[in-house]
């Protein structure tokens, strides 16, 4: 119980972080001066993927813990579908 309540802390802050940075975005309004645009660089988007595959990769695990889930026909479904749909929506 102790470990989830950590978890539970740290993710709630890291998600805290990212809504603080997305605010910060948005309403920052402070010039800098005279700033130029960074230049265009070339996208490997099999690289970038790589990364977005990271956010998503809570889904292989179940198979490692779904014996110590209770009921799950129902919650492993539920689990992943939320799990996803909310790393999607902080993302």
């Amino acid at each position: 119980r102790q470990s989830t309540r950590v978890q539970n802390v740290l993710t709630a802050a890291k998600v805290l972080g990212l809504a603080l940075l997305a605010i910060a975005g948005l309403f920052g309004t402070q010039e800098v001066g005279n700033v130029q645009p960074a230049p265009m660089i070339e996208t490997n988007w099999s690289l970038a993927m790589i990364f977005v595959l990271f956010a998503y990769s809570g889904w292989n695990e179940m198979g490692c813990v779904a014996a110590e889930v209770r009921e799950p026909r129902r919650n492993i479904l539920r689990a992943l579908l939320l799990g996803a749909a909310v790393v999607t929506l902080v993302y």
